[in-house]
């Protein structure tokens, strides 16, 4: 939009030398098209970290307090590092088709961003998520320990990556230090290219199939009936978990008296406790469920029996319990919000299928109130929104969900064409064919935008034996780091893979008109590790895990492993799904009740006032 306002003048018409600096247009049309690079570049910036600073709001939320200000400021580079190449790319390769030009400036954007990325992914946010999971009661002794692990485990991966290094080597004939570090780069960008495809594989198809999935009521509402008994189970495991270590903690607070070396460290541990449980009487004052009880008895006893038992204190002991109860504290934390999320939701989903069947316009607002700006308007309000759920909702979300599916269906045929056609690809239409202007730009900021919402999507949904899982409001910070140093590891090959299906990348990188490509490389000729790699490797692990995703192969599969929380809607039993709906309607009463206890307690308040 500013190019065709700002730019005026044709640098081809006068050379920039000293004799035509001030009596051409050279110097107008510098100024300018530097005016418009620091323009756009500023605006994508700014649109970019708004982009970031929602989503990490929308996954730290309440744990914000778990961890120094100094990571969340490191946070909030990473994954603006890992937002912004999307807009770049599209600002990169639209200038080197239009002005057939290579722009320094550019380039040194995307030098920082490529080595940004790598001491993020290897070192930096390992480190971090380290030295968040550590017991240790000092920040040095953290950092220390945090520092020594990655260290021992990099050993490791470097005996392996060493003997992979020497087989290329010795297969290749490379003598010189400058093509040992292009194996290098071959091999990061070969392992950001297998994660990227393994991520987009799987969004490819789920992303479509999820907007289908939420049109349908009635099995959007089985599905939390199906699950709901798994979350239970969840919430309330963590519960008699951090009642076990509470009462742990006691025993050592009244074996550790106030002058014993180690007071100061049980004093530590229990502010944690004391932090945590405030937390969740703030969330849920009636955390404790019920069906605790019977299973707190049948824990007394093997509690009783290690009573008498001698144990002894170290500070080695304490390191592993603080580390213990900060991991139980967040999945307790967790847990919780999931068994509340999950129960409005189902409440939700049966009043409006409950209106559905009635056929009577009415609020669905049965726990919620209007904001008070809203007014007399709030009455339409429900309306719309009744008639949304009723009668739109499923129109719209199928309308999306095929609009979706088509873009998918574009990607991957670009994908399986482009090792034996580059041109019959979509996306080398689209930069070959289509007129350069506006469209084109939205076309193709369209493609890369969904080709990345795909990856991360998968990733942020990624819940394998609930290790590193991210959860919106209650994100430990630790995971955010897991998900921050996978996002850094293949954001660019997945920029990589975004030219290469645009058949961008069949040129020498050192005369390139991408800046990209002049930072990043091309991937030389090394057997596996390189073009072999990125031409044929590539795209057929993005077309084997698309197929396996589309025919329900991984719910399958773990399924078989009786891993119910990936079994489909297509396989539940009508024993599963009655159990979650007598635990949810069981809840449902509870909670009822609670409520018009807490009405009629407010109420009297407000009479003897």
């Amino acid at each position: 939009f500013f190019r065709a306002y700002v730019r005026q003048g044709d640098p081809k018409q006068c050379q920039p030398n000293r004799s035509t600096w001030h009596t051409c247009s050279y110097k107008k049309h510098f100024i300018s098209m530097a005016v418009e690079l620091s323009i756009e570049l500023s605006t994508l910036s700014f649109l970019t970290l708004v982009i970031v600073l929602l989503t990490l709001r929308h996954y730290c939320g309440k744990s914000y307090n778990q961890a120094p200000w100094i990571l969340y400021t490191l946070l909030l580079f990473s994954y603006f590092i890992c937002f912004i190449p999307v807009p770049l790319l599209l600002c990169d390769v639209q200038a080197a088709i239009s002005t057939k030009a290579y722009n320094p400036t550019v380039h040194t954007f995307w030098a920082v961003i490529y080595w940004s990325t790598q001491a993020l992914a290897w070192f930096v946010l390992p480190v971090c998520k380290s030295y968040l999971e550590q017991g240790h009661f000092s920040p040095r002794k953290r950092l220390y320990a945090a520092i020594s692990l990655n260290v021992r485990m990099y050993i490791a991966m470097g005996l392996v990556v060493l003997i992979l290094v020497l087989w290329v080597l010795v297969k290749e004939g490379i003598d010189n230090f400058q093509a040992l570090i292009e194996i290098g780069r071959a091999a990061s960008n070969a392992f950001g290219l297998f994660l990227s495809m393994s991520f987009l594989g799987y969004g490819l198809v789920e992303v479509p199939r999820s907007w289908f999935f939420w049109a349908n009521l009635e099995r959007y509402k089985m599905w939390h009936e199906f699950t709901a008994n798994n979350i239970w189970d969840a919430a309330e495991g963590s519960q008699i978990d951090w009642f076990d270590l509470q009462e742990e903690i006691k025993k050592i607070t009244r074996e550790v008296k106030e002058g014993h070396e180690l007071y100061r460290f049980v004093e530590a541990i229990n502010r944690t406790v004391e932090e945590v449980n405030a937390d969740i009487h703030a969330s849920c004052p009636n955390v404790l469920s019920t069906r605790e009880g019977s299973r707190r008895l049948s824990h007394s006893h093997s509690r009783e029996e290690n009573e008498d038992a001698e144990q002894e204190f170290t500070e080695v002991s304490l390191v592993a319990l603080n580390g213990k109860v900060k991991q139980i504290a967040h999945q307790l934390l967790k847990t919780e919000y999931e068994w509340q999320h999950h129960r409005k939701q189902y409440y939700f989903l049966e009043d409006a299928l409950k209106a559905k069947a009635d056929q009577a316009p009415k609020s669905l607002r049965t726990r919620r109130s209007h904001p008070e700006w809203l007014g007399p308007w709030g009455h339409f309000v429900d309306l719309a929104e009744y008639w949304y759920w009723v009668s739109l909702r499923a129109f719209v979300l199928r309308s999306i969900g095929a609009m979706l599916l088509l873009v998918s269906l574009a990607v991957l045929w670009s994908e399986a064409v482009t090792p034996m056609n580059p041109s019959w690809s979509l996306v080398n239409q689209v930069i070959n064919v289509m007129p350069e202007g506006v469209m084109m730009q939205l076309v193709i900021l369209a493609l890369l935008a969904y080709i990345t919402c795909c990856s991360y999507w998968t990733l942020f949904h990624l819940k394998l034996f609930d290790m590193y899982s991210l959860v919106p409001h209650h994100s430990n910070p630790a995971h955010l780091c897991w998900a921050g140093y996978n996002l850094t590891r293949f954001i660019l090959p997945l920029c990589f893979n975004f030219l290469t299906i645009g058949d961008l990348m069949d040129r020498d990188a050192a005369t390139s008109d991408i800046s990209f490509i002049r930072v990043f490389g091309n991937m030389p000729h090394l057997g596996l590790l390189g073009d072999r790699f990125r031409r044929w490797f590539a795209p057929t692990l993005l077309i084997c895990i698309t197929l396996f995703t589309a025919c329900n192969g991984f719910a399958r599969s773990l399924s078989l492993c009786d891993l119910k929380s990936f079994v489909t809607v297509d396989h539940y039993t009508d024993e599963e799904v009655s159990e979650g709906k007598e635990i949810l309607r069981t809840a449902r009463k509870k909670d009822k009740s609670e409520r018009e206890m807490e009405e009629a307690l407010s109420s009297d308040d407000e009479d003897q006032l």
